[in-house]
């Protein structure tokens, strides 16, 4: 059977990369005869990439579940298309990002222009083994790596863009809309998915058609056999590329030709180009159960009346007509079969529009007596008051309050009534202050209406205005003018009278100063009564003074000292030849043949060439203040300005030249003669042909390329990864391959295989048998069961596991209700829900299910959450295995919270078949997650914890430690389970058994820890009094078989009460057993009617208070 689903899958896989001849286009003859010379599917031609132009982008997934063996086959994978590329910056350029939680751009399009450059790099990346940013590599890869600054040629080139990508797991972030973005600007997507990667995630990245483009492998050693596939796809012409297809949809290449294919939904008409819609649910595998519509390439499902599309989109339900929007029902809304009506909380009644609610309006019925105001309560109504009267005794008629007569108004002076309350007043002359009731004088000065200029002053009822020193009052009382003391009387002042503020004083003309009587005046003297700082003579003038000098001298630009008219005499100028007298000062000047330097007082020569030392090795020339030195002809200057060297450079020194020295304006450059090229030095000479000039190591055969060499193989050969040697392309003949069964060649290597009934271990050389439990001692004490690499030993339904992994013990029989909580989120994806359900499953197997013992509930939440199962709703294990194999997947958010919330508030009700707490049933929750939730967990996780709930919380894969640890019971190290992928769910169940198991024993201390069964003891407890009946009597019957489970059943009750007719059965039958049932039910029913008794009193006390009023 293996053999055939093997035949079948790769004629499957030569059907998509080789469609049938008979769609295939004709070509014009130039293509048809490539196509007739094309090799056979994976022996193209070596040189079928020469010159073919790309810009290649490999995207790999680097994240931890990638394991460092498996990273490196993805190297070896990446080496082996690098093989056949043709790679230059002429031609293919190729980069490569590698992903986890991070993007690491290991090298652009623009790093590497050698293929032996772009190997060693691909050979030296390191695994990063975090987490799976798909969607991020793909932003960067459009955003950076396919920009030309990074190397990328420009879209009018008309160079391909391809992105190839290889990832082993669900993306964290989204792909779908950025992978859409990088097709739309011209991007070609490859994607190679690897072991449980979802197709739908796959398709969402790859190009259109997926067929195409879009690939799944099973494990990493398998991706290399889609080398061949790539080879074909990168190397072979793209004739639809090239040629007028005229295709409607897709134009896809064959080799040597095309063919057209259409998009999902539509099929391919007769003409072979053009494309129609399919009548998708003419063809009946739509699977809708009512009512298929088709739509623009596919279809929708839809529900007659009264029923509602189920999350599948396929399957209808009977609508619950409250949960559309509580059908506007204010309160509640109860459905019926079909239909629904409203109905109110108590004390409530239903408005006549028989959706909202409103309390029985009392005060309406206009029997109340109320005065003034009538207010309904809950089950009656009072009368209360307008603001400002109060309530008399009769407790219906109301009186107006006279606040001031209550002495609790607080005012000052006067108390007024008003309509509700009162205020405060203040008699004549006074004004109420800010508090309302406290009174103050009135201050006219301070009302800012009194006019005053400068000063108000109070005076009883009224004010007057006053001024201040130095101002009289006018005739209108308000305003005031300065007193005008120089009027008043004769000062006496000679010159003038200046009024002060309280006085007035005597001033004098310019150029007068006052006498010490304080009124005459007198002229002042300059001269003497200031330092007027003039060397010579200092002369009055006016008001001011002005410097003379003596004869002979002459007045200095200062305006007070004197110099000399003759300077160059009368100081030291320091002219070196002539000093000449100007206006106010003096030059040097110098005698002929010589120029003033720049000291302006020291000469030189005027021929600095003979004056100095030049040190011209040829001719020195005389410059306005210098010189220069220049060279004879056929001579240059050198650097130093003043040596002269030849001009021909090359006959000047020793070049260093190995074949040719050639003169270059001020310096020279080496060449090589013909056949040969110039090295890296820049002097010396390598012949063109490498492969005759050194010593290339080539098995085979050497050839040159631009700048270095290559090494090829001969027919039916091919080259080693050293890049020199060769090998037979029979890999299993030409070496030891070390096959313990069949080596099978590949394309460019050899894999080991085995024989029927074996597997290949991990060296990928030795072979097992695939039935481990059948070729080994096991050692299971049940059950053997066989997985990937070894066994595992399982145990019968109402037993579970040992330490040892062996041995099987009997899990309690004692009551338990136990509710799953098991995470269908997106990221979880449909095979491991699969797996989660198995585990439930394996779970099941441990527990004794009936209404006595075991009883178990299960919830699946997304972004919502769904009761699979209630406590009560299964009695047997195979109807409950049944029912979680038979869930369905719902693949939305991760609302984890809400799940705890519903699980705490309804799973664990006596409504779904939750034991009392009065029975001290032990109630348990498995909450499985595998990632953050998306709402608070803490807050209910903690609620039901406290409400006597254990939780056990099991994580896998990207599940928050943080939040496990949240809702898990303390403590955590028994009720916490994580593992990093879904392979360890097995050993997690077994676990999660022996807990579950030794928390029930813990609860039932007469329980055996090894059997699960009863202590056997002796007839008597030390501890019970003569004549009572104890537990320990009950177990010490000889010949307990019924369980006690059964011991409260009726039928159990009349058996036993039968058989207690015969004494010398009673005996046999052990009648401490009788004495027990018998007693156990009939407390049941005493409570029950106790219950009862309790109800109907409380009903005739109500009764009575209402006969009373």
């Amino acid at each position: 059977m293996k053999k055939m689903i093997t035949c079948f899958l790769l004629l499957f896989g030569q059907t998509l990369l080789f469609s049938a001849s008979a769609r295939e286009r004709h070509l014009p003859p130039a293509f048809s005869s490539q196509r007739n010379g094309a090799n056979p599917q994976g022996t193209l031609r070596e040189n079928a990439c020469n010159r073919k132009r790309l810009d290649l982008v490999f995207i790999i997934d680097s994240s931890r579940s990638v394991r460092p063996y498996d990273f490196e086959k993805v190297k070896e994978f990446i080496l082996t298309i690098l093989q056949f590329l043709d790679i230059s910056p002429d031609v293919t350029r190729v980069g490569l990002i590698q992903y986890g939680s991070t993007v690491k751009h290991e090298f652009s399009l623009k790093t590497f222009r050698r293929k032996h450059d772009v190997e060693r790099a691909v050979k030296r990346m390191m695994h990063l083994a975090t987490g799976t940013m798909t969607g991020l590599a793909i932003q960067y890869a459009l955003n950076i790596a396919f920009s030309e600054s990074e190397g990328a040629r420009p879209l009018s080139q008309n160079v391909p863009r391809i992105i190839m990508i290889v990832t082993d797991g669900r993306p964290q972030d989204p792909v779908a809309e950025v992978a859409a973005k990088a097709r739309n600007s011209g991007i070609l997507i490859f994607a190679i998915g690897v072991g449980r990667v979802d197709m739908n995630t796959l398709k969402s990245i790859g190009s259109e058609p997926h067929e195409e483009h879009v690939f799944l492998v099973a494990n990493f050693s398998q991706i290399e056999t889609l080398t061949s596939a790539f080879q074909t796809k990168l190397c072979v012409p793209h004739v639809c590329s090239i040629t007028e297809h005229g295709c409607d949809h897709f134009c896809i290449n064959t080799p040597g030709s095309y063919m057209c294919t259409c998009k999902q939904g539509y099929i391919l008409n007769a003409d072979q180009k053009t494309c129609s819609t399919q009548d998708l649910c003419a063809v009946e595998k739509h699977a809708c159960e009512q009512i298929c519509v088709n739509t623009p390439g596919s279809y929708v499902c839809q529900c007659y009346d009264g029923y509602g599309l189920d999350e599948d989109g396929k399957k209808c339900i009977i609508v619950d007509l409250c949960a559309l929007d509580n059908q506007g029902c204010q309160h509640e809304c109860v459905s019926m079969d079909d239909s629904y009506y409203c109905r109110c909380h108590q004390g409530f009644i239903l408005n006549p529009d028989r959706r909202t609610c409103r309390r029985p309006d009392y005060c309406a019925l206009q029997t109340h007596g109320c005065q003034q105001e009538c207010v309904n309560t809950n089950d009656s109504y009072f009368c209360q008051c307008r603001h400002g009267f109060t309530l008399n005794p009769d407790k219906r008629t109301c009186k107006r309050i006279n606040f001031c007569a209550l002495g609790k108004h607080g005012c000052e002076q006067e108390c007024v009534n008003t309509e509700d309350s009162f205020v405060c007043r203040c008699r004549s002359g006074y004004t109420l202050n800010h508090d309302g009731k406290t009174c103050r004088r009135v201050d006219h000065c301070a009302e800012n209406n009194h006019g005053c200029e400068q000063l108000c002053l109070n005076t009883g009822d009224s004010y007057v205005c006053q001024c201040s020193e130095g101002f009289i009052i006018n005739e209108d009382l308000k305003t005031c003018t300065r007193v005008d003391y120089c009027a008043l009387s004769d000062p006496g002042c000679e010159h003038l009278c200046v009024n002060r503020e309280k006085s007035y004083t005597c001033q004098c003309f310019e150029g007068y100063e006052l006498r010490d009587d304080g009124k005459t005046c007198k002229r002042k003297n300059v001269c003497k009564s200031v330092n007027h700082g003039c060397e010579h003579v200092c002369v009055n003038s006016d008001n001011s003074y002005i410097c003379k000098c003596r004869e002979g001298f002459a007045l200095q630009e200062d305006g007070k000292t004197c110099r000399n008219k003759d300077l160059c005499k009368s100081v030291d100028h320091g002219c070196e030849h002539v000093c000449v007298n100007m206006d106010n000062s003096y030059i040097c000047k110098c005698r002929k043949g010589f120029a003033l330097r720049e000291d302006g007082k020291t000469c030189r020569n005027k021929d600095l060439c003979k004056s100095v030392d030049h040190g011209c090795e040829h001719v020195c020339v005389n410059m306005d203040n210098s010189y220069i030195c220049k060279c004879r002809k056929g001579f240059v200057l050198r650097e130093d300005g003043k040596m002269c060297r030849n001009k021909d450079v090359c006959k000047s020194f020793d070049h260093g030249c190995e074949h040719i020295c050639v003169n270059n304006d001020n310096s020279y450059i080496c060449k090589c003669q013909e056949g040969f090229v110039l090295r890296e030095d820049g002097k010396t000479c390598r012949n063109k042909d490498l492969c005759k000039s050194i010593d290339h190591g080539c098995e085979h055969v050497c050839v040159n390329d631009d700048i270095s060499y290559t090494c090829q193989c001969h027919e039916g050969f091919v080259l080693r990864k050293d890049g020199k040697t060769c090998r037979s392309k029979d890999a299993c003949k030409s070496v030891d391959p070390g096959c313990e069964h069949i080596c099978v060649n590949t394309d460019s290597s050899y894999v080991c295989k085995c024989h029927e009934g074996f597997v290949l271990r991990e060296d990928g050389k030795t072979c097992r048998n695939k039935d481990l439990c059948k070729t080994v001692d096991h050692g299971c004490e049940h059950i053997c069961i066989n997985n990937d690499h070894s066994y595992v030993c399982k145990c019968h339904e109402g037993f579970v596991l040992q330490e040892d992994g062996k041995m099987c013990r009997r899990c309690t029989e004692g009551p338990i209700d136990l509710v799953f909580v098991i995470d269908g989120s997106k990221s979880l994806g449909e095979d491991n829900f699969e797996v989660v359900k198995e585990f439930v499953s394996g779970i099941l197997d441990s527990l004794e299910i009936s209404p006595k013992a075991a009883q178990v509930g299960l919830l699946q939440y997304s972004s919502q959450v769904r009761t699979e199962f209630t406590l009560r709703q299964f009695s047997t294990a195979k109807d409950m295995k049944k029912a979680v194999s038979q869930i369905k997947y719902m693949g939305k958010g991760s609302m984890t919270g809400l799940a705890l919330k519903q699980m705490f508030e309804r799973s664990f009700t006596e409504a779904e078949g939750a034991r009392p707490f009065s029975a001290e049933v032990p109630r348990v929750s498995i909450v499985f997650t595998d990632g953050r939730a998306q709402d608070e967990v803490s807050e209910w996780a903690s609620k039901a914890k406290q409400n006597g709930i254990t939780i056990y919380a099991v994580g896998i894969g990207k599940a928050i430690e943080e939040e496990l640890l949240e809702i898990a019971s303390e403590p955590p190290d028994k009720h916490l389970f994580y593992a990093e992928d879904f392979s360890t769910m097995g050993e997690i169940s077994e676990k999660l058994k022996k807990r579950i198991c030794e928390a029930l024993e813990e609860s039932d201390p007469h329980q055996d820890p090894l059997t699960g069964r009863p202590h056997k003891t002796g007839p008597h407890s030390s501890g019970s009094e003569p004549g009572s009946i104890a537990v320990t009597d009950l177990l010490a019957c000889s010949n307990f078989a019924v369980h006690h489970k059964y011991l409260f059943e009726e039928e159990s009750v009349s058996q036993s009460t039968a058989r207690s007719a015969n004494p010398s059965k009673d005996k046999e039958q052990c009648n401490c057993e009788n004495l027990i049932t018998f007693q156990n039910h009939a407390n049941a029913e005493v409570k029950k009617l106790t219950q009862r008794l309790e109800e109907i009193t409380k009903r005739m006390e109500a009764l009575e208070n209402r006969l009373r009023y």
